[in-house]
This record gives structure tokens, C-alpha cells and sequence, in this order.
């Protein structure tokens, strides 16, 4: 055939479907000011921590637009991006934003459920007759940066470098994990705290710290971020004034009362502490540090220079702040001579060290022995699957369904040649036997579906409510699961009822908090580091992620679950509160603990205990509002690690209960999960704790802090769907745990 005769009129055909086309192409980034295509773009989109996230973790998304006509436009700004199922998440603000002529830049918060996936940027304006999209803008995956895997070791310095990768190798527990150190700029630090979460320590350096670099804005997100739960190294020596005096840039974050800065010469202690055998001061004398000086301090001391007869000088600090902890060396990690010395490293290893969430490094040899089929190597995936369990609901395992996928193929193949060649003798009878066969099977499926799944929607629920009582800030961490016995669309929002008076506070401003999605850590099918399962359903759904004040509550609306499957929400949320517990508690000279406390919240709590140090106290009866709880320096109180780890003596040996990985009790996880670290880590359990690390109050116990801990009997948190008026009571397990931090006096 001779396709010359046709290339002419082919030509015009294709010019023509192109010309009526082309508006539609156009259309997109068109400006509803003058109907210019170039009205408003996008000039830079920056995501995380100078472009790097953690996958599964929150991060700010910072995008700025230019708007080149001369009125502002209003509209809102929507961030899409792939959850971890694979689904398409679209995160919004129900306030409207205005896009002044210029530039403007918004920050937003968004989580990544797949690395390498892309950011869809929209921004809609708002119009008397109807909303128009001004701006479409899509960045891939590979512009966004880099994404860490969602259970990875991610250390940041800010500003300046003091060779943190270097202190990550000389770790004496190296462990086979992902660890990343990076360095940002305070010009690209987050602002709001959830924009620290995929940081597991952040290092500061000060000597050259000045409020015009670090913005109050950032300093405020930075606070928020330690007193949630966050982890720091702070590094104050000649600038201690200026950090740590009245209105200082970090005055909040002081282990105690500044007074002055004064030179130190002596190192020996420091030297020690950091397993050198080189001398600080190289052996001169002439080397003096800048050292910053306190009153008093709070938490545990680990290096001082000085004799009991004169004041003795703390070098490092472990003391909590909020939820979280801070690490202070009161000397500069970033100027001679601590900057030139080669014990560097080993020190800011060391104290490096004191913030690991409970790994060792020993219990990572057990995870070839955990069995491949249970999908998940971090404790947060065995409370994923201990809550998939819903009564009247079995799930399906493997086994079963590829036992049933063999009888099928062995009935449709041999089993019906066969029958129809010995019994029937009619091989045309296939068409007959194959119906029925089928047919049979599908009948089956159906029954087994009616026997194993139930009819109605089911939720379970586990929460964990914590309260410091020396800052007033109360944070919850909720994990809840849905199951739909049909394919449907839900919309909720969380409900929240915490006894305790929401106030203003200096250390907490206003209450927030979001719910999202849950991501499974790992590799395993469906996990946030591997490939997305298969998925049914391609429209997106919307998660609203406004932390500002007075914002209404978080909510999801149009997320999809086809029939007989689960999915698993995230919420966390914080708010101050004013709760005063009336305490003595204090330590003697002996470190017992002694004194006593009273309850004050309008909240019965059950099997409670009181965790201080290395022990454990048990207090009887139920805790009601208005108790005087007494503890003596004679009771005796029981080992806590033999309580994490249920050892007992059998035959004069001590047996510890040996973790089980396939465990579905949900209590017992959460309380793992809570100590992990104090339990013996992943030696103990031969599982991580990293996706959630911040839910470990180890360190708290032994920087003079005591820990209530108590089981509610009603939730704190729950999801409420205006659809569905009895969606909230439709939950069918739940556990909610207290725990509130009790200070403790006296010395360490």
C-alpha cells in the first residue's frame, strides 16, 4: 500500500484535533484576575528539612507563587500526594489564603506514603460564580528531594557543622539500619513543630547563634517540637547569656537558673566522658573554655568539674523539657578548643547516645528468626495487626486462600477430565460440569465470606493521653481502625473530652492537633518503604491539616474502603491544660523515693502504677479524684524491667517471659511500646521502636521524673461521622492509658 497519497490529508487531521484542543491545555494556570495565562505560577516548591522527608512522616511543604496582576487573589491551596495504600491524598486548610501581587509564600503540612512519588500543587480562587483554578503545578518525585526510609535514623544540625556523621559511625552499638545526618540552614527550618517530625535528635551549636538567622517564628516550632516529644543537643558555652538569660532566644529550654559565663580549665572529667585519650587542652594549660553557669539544674548531671567542697560545675546535662529531652553541654562544640580536638566525635557520640530509642544493636540478630509472613519488623506494626482483630471477624490468612485457589484449579483441571472421562464418560459434558464447578466455588466464597466477616462497621481503638504537670501540656496519640462490612466513602472528624480546663499557656500557646492516615513500616507487602498494594479506587480523598489557633477540628472526608477490609487512621493532638496534683515527692539521700501526691483529675483511672527510676509501685483500688497517694522510702518496690520483661524465678534462675511477635494483646504492646527502651529495647523484643520513638518515656524516669500510669474505662478520643449518627458507637474494643508526669525533688 502506498501511504504517500494519505500524508497530506493525515497532516491537516492531526492539525485540527490540535487546534481544538489546545484552549483546554491552556487553560490550566489560567488567571481569574485578567485571563492572562502567566497571572500566578509557581516559583519554588521546598519540602521537609532542605529537601529531605522521612516516608510516613509529617512534613511542610513551603510553596511560593507570583502573582503578577495588581489586586490579591483569594482562594486555597491544595497539596496531593500518594498515602500509604497507594491512594491519593489531598491535604487542605478550610481557611483561604490571599496571594498578594508579588510573591507570597504558604507553608503546609503534608505526609508521604511513598518515596518517589509526586506533589500536585493547586490553587483554586474563590469567585461569586464558582471557584476557578488559577495555578495546576506538578512536581516529581525526583525534583521533591530526598525521602529516608520510614523507619530511618535522621540527625540534624542547625547551621553549623560539628561532624555529626562522624559521631554516628564511632557509636560503640552500631546497629544494621538506615541513619542519615544532614546540616540546615535556619532559613529552611520548619514552622510548626509537626515539621520536625521525621528529626530523631537535633543538634545545636550557639557560639554564633544570633536572633536575626534563628526567626522567633522558627525558635517557637523548635520549642514546640522538644516539648512534644522531640530530642535535642544543645551546645551553650561563651553565648550562654544570650540563649539562656532573661528573654534569651531559648530561655524556655534551661535546665535551670542562668548566671553567668566563666572560663573552665579543667577537662579531665569532659576527656573521660568522652573515652579520649587526648588531652582537650593538648597538654598547654593556656586553653581555657567558655562555659555557661546555672544556679541550680534540673535532671541528671552526667559530667561536672569541680570538688564537694567548692561548687562543683555541670558540663552535661540530661533533663526533660516538656515530653521531650535535651542533652546541654555547657561549653561550644563549634570553637576551639573543643572544635580542634579529636575526642569531638567520641563526645558528641556519647551523648548522642543517651537518645536512642532503646536499640542495641544485639536484638537485631533475631530478626532473621522472625517469620517472613507477619509483614512488619517494628513494634508499631504488631499494634497495627493487634488491632485488625474485630469480633464477629476472621482474617483470611494466606495459607488458607492458596489452599482454596489449588482445589480450584485441581477441580477445573484433572479433577474434571477425570470425572467426565471414568464417571460421566461424556467429555462434551464439560461445558456442564465446568458451570458447576464454578458455580459451587463462588457459592463457597460467599458462604465463607457470610461465616468469617461481620455485617457492620467496627472500630478499635488505642490511645495513649499524656500530661506534664510542670508545663501543663497534655499530648494524645491515637491509633484507630475502621472496618466496612460494604464499599463505601466516610467522612469524620475526632471528638475530644480530656478532663482538665484548656488555657493559655507560655510554654504551649493554643491546642491542635491531625489525623491522617497510618503507614506500616517496612518492606512487606503494602509497607511504606516497599510497593503499594493494588487499589480499586483512584479518586482522591481530602485530609484538612489547619494547626493554627482556633482552627476547626482535623477531619478526612471521602476516603474510600471497599467491602470487607480495614483501614487505620493516626491522630495526635496537644493542648494546654491546667491540672495541679498537689506533690511531695521527692528522693532521698539513698535515691528511694518517698512522699506523696494527690489525684486531681475528673476521671476514675484503673490498675494503676507508679513508675519511677528502676521501680515500680503498685497502688491499689481505683484512683479517684481528691487521693492522697503516700510512698515510703521502706515499700518495696518491684523492679521495673522484671515487670516489661514478666521475669520471675524459677528454681533460683531468673526466667524472663520471651517477647512474642505474633501477640495480639494490645495492652501489652502499648506498654512496650511506652518503655521500650527501659524494657532492654530490641534485645528484648527483636523488634524496633522507631516509627513511634517518641511515644518512649524511658529517659523521663531518670532525669527526675515519676510516671502514673492508669487504664481509662472511657475513651478520650473518638471519631464521629455526621452520616452515620451512631458511627461513634460503633466501637467494638478500645484501650486508653494515662500517664502523667509527676516531678520529682531532691538529688539524682
Amino acid at each position: 500500500m502506498n501511504l504517500g497519497h494519505y500524508q497530506r490529508p493525515l497532516a491537516w487531521l492531526l492539525a485540527g484535533v490540535w487546534l481544538a484542543f489546545a484552549p483546554l491545555c491552556s487553560a490550566r494556570g489560567q488567571s481569574a484576575a485578567d485571563g492572562s495565562p502567566s497571572a500566578v505560577q509557581v516559583t519554588d516548591v521546598s519540602v521537609g528539612l532542605a529537601g529531605h522527608l522521612k516516608v510516613g512522616h509529617w512534613a511542610e511543604v513551603r510553596v511560593t507563587f507570583t502573582n503578577s496582576s495588581p489586586a490579591p487573589l483569594v482562594g486555597q491551596l491544595t497539596l496531593s500526594t500518594e498515602d500509604g495504600d497507594g491512594l491519593r491524598a489531598r491535604f487542605t486548610a478550610p481557611r483561604a489564603e490571599t496571594l498578594a501581587p508579588g510573591e507570597t509564600t504558604i507553608a503546609r503540612l503534608v505526609k508521604f506514603g511513598r518515596a518517589g512519588g509526586d506533589l500536585q500543587v493547586e490553587f483554586r480562587e474563590h469567585r461569586a460564580d464558582g471557584d476557578i483554578v488559577l495555578v495546576a503545578h506538578t512536581v516529581r518525585g525526583a525534583d521533591l528531594g530526598e525521602a529516608f526510609g520510614s523507619t530511618s535514623e535522621l540527625v540534624v544540625t542547625l547551621g553549623t557543622e560539628v561532624d555529626v556523621a562522624s559521631a554516628l559511625d564511632q557509636r560503640s552499638y552500631r546497629i544494621r539500619r538506615e541513619t542519615h545526618s544532614i546540616v540546615v540552614a535556619f532559613a529552611d527550618l520548619p514552622q510548626h513543630a509537626l515539621g520536625w517530625d521525621a528529626v530523631d535528635a537535633a543538634v545545636l551549636p550557639t557560639s554564633e547563634l544570633s536572633a536575626d538567622e534563628f526567626s522567633e517564628t522558627s525558635r517557637t516550632a523548635f520549642a514546640q517540637w522538644i516539648l512534644l516529644g522531640g530530642r535535642a543537643i544543645l551546645s551553650v558555652g561563651q553565648a550562654g547569656e544570650q540563649i539562656f538569660g532573661d528573654d534569651g532566644l531559648l530561655s524556655a529550654l534551661a535546665p535551670g537558673e542562668f548566671t553567668r559565663v566563666a572560663p573552665q580549665r579543667r577537662t579531665a572529667a569532659l576527656e573521660s566522658y568522652a573515652g579520649s585519650v587526648q588531652r582537650l587542652d593538648d597538654g598547654s594549660r593556656r586553653t581555657s573554655l567558655e562555659q555557661t553557669l546555672f544556679a541550680t539544674v534540673r535532671g541528671r548531671v552526667e559530667v561536672a568539674e569541680g570538688t564537694v567542697a567548692e561548687q562543683t560545675q555541670p558540663l552535661v546535662i540530661h533533663y526533660p523539657v516538656g515530653l521531650g529531652q535535651v542533652s546541654l553541654l555547657t561549653v561550644d562544640l563549634d570553637r576551639p578548643p573543643v572544635s580542634n580536638w579529636a575526642g569531638r566525635a567520641n563526645l558528641l557520640a556519647r551523648m548522642l547516645g543517651a537518645h536512642q530509642a532503646g536499640e542495641t544493636g544485639r536484638g537485631q540478630q533475631r530478626d532473621l528468626k522472625l517469620p517472613a509472613q507477619l509483614g512488619y519488623q517494628d513494634l508499631s506494626g504488631q499494634l497495627r495487626m493487634a488491632l485488625e482483630q474485630f469480633s464477629g471477624t476472621s482474617l483470611v490468612s494466606f495459607s488458607l486462600v492458596a489452599l482454596l485457589v489449588a482445589a480450584y484449579i485441581l477441580l477445573i483441571g484433572p479433577g474434571d477430565y477425570f470425572l467426565l472421562k471414568y464417571a460421566v464418560r461424556r467429555m462434551q459434558a464439560t461445558w456442564f460440569t465446568l458451570a458447576l464447578i464454578t458455580l459451587g466455588c463462588f457459592a463457597l466464597a460467599w458462604w465463607l465470606n457470610t461465616r468469617l466477616k461481620s455485617p457492620s462497621i467496627a472500630l478499635n481503638q488505642a490511645e495513649v493521653i499524656d500530661i506534664d504537670l510542670a508545663t501543663g501540656l497534655a499530648r494524645g496519640s491515637v491509633w484507630t481502625h475502621l472496618y466496612s462490612p460494604t464499599t463505601s466513602a466516610y467522612n469524620f472528624t475526632p471528638q475530644i473530652e480530656l478532663a482538665g480546663a484548656v488555657e493559655q499557656s507560655p510554654s504551649l500557646a493554643h491546642a491542635g492537633g491531625v489525623l491522617a492516615w497510618q503507614g506500616l513500616p517496612g518492606r512487606g507487602l503494602g509497607g511504606l518503604d516497599g510497593r503499594a498494594a493494588p487499589t480499586l479506587f483512584e479518586l482522591p480523598y481530602d485530609i484538612t491539616t489547619d494547626v493554627s489557633a482556633a482552627a476547626p477540628p482535623p477531619a478526612i472526608f471521602g476516603i474510600p474502603i471497599q467491602a470487607a477490609a480495614t483501614r487505620s487512621f493516626v491522630t495526635r493532638w496537644w493542648q494546654p491544660v491546667n491540672i495541679q496534683f498537689p506533690s511531695t515527692l521527692a528522693i532521698n539521700q539513698d535515691g528511694l523515693l518517698h512522699g506523696q501526691f494527690e489525684y486531681a483529675l475528673d476521671l476514675e483511672l484503673e490498675d494503676c502504677v507508679l513508675f519511677y527510676d528502676n521501680w515500680l509501685y503498685r497502688i491499689p483500688g481505683p484512683m479517684q479524684r481528691g487521693r492522697v497517694v503516700e510512698i515510703s522510702a521502706f515499700d518495696t518496690g518491684r523492679n521495673l524491667q522484671w515487670h516489661l520483661t514478666q521475669k520471675h524465678v524459677i528454681d533460683a534462675k531468673d526466667i524472663i517471659t520471651p517477647w512474642n511477635a505474633r501477640d495480639h494483646d494490645a495492652a501489652r504492646i502499648l506498654e512496650i511500646m511506652m518503655f521500650h527502651k527501659e524494657a532492654g529495647g530490641d534485645s528484648y523484643t527483636g523488634l524496633t521502636n522507631r516509627y513511634y520513638s517518641w511515644l518512649d518515656l524511658s529517659d523521663h524516669l531518670h532525669t527526675g521524673r515519676a510516671i502514673l500510669i492508669g487504664r481509662a474505662p472511657r475513651r478520650a478520643t473518638t471519631l464521629v461521622d455526621e452520616e452515620l449518627p451512631d458511627f461513634a458507637e460503633r466501637y467494638d474494643h478500645s484501650w486508653t492509658v494515662y500517664r502523667i508526669l509527676l516531678p520529682v525533688g531532691g538529688p539524682l
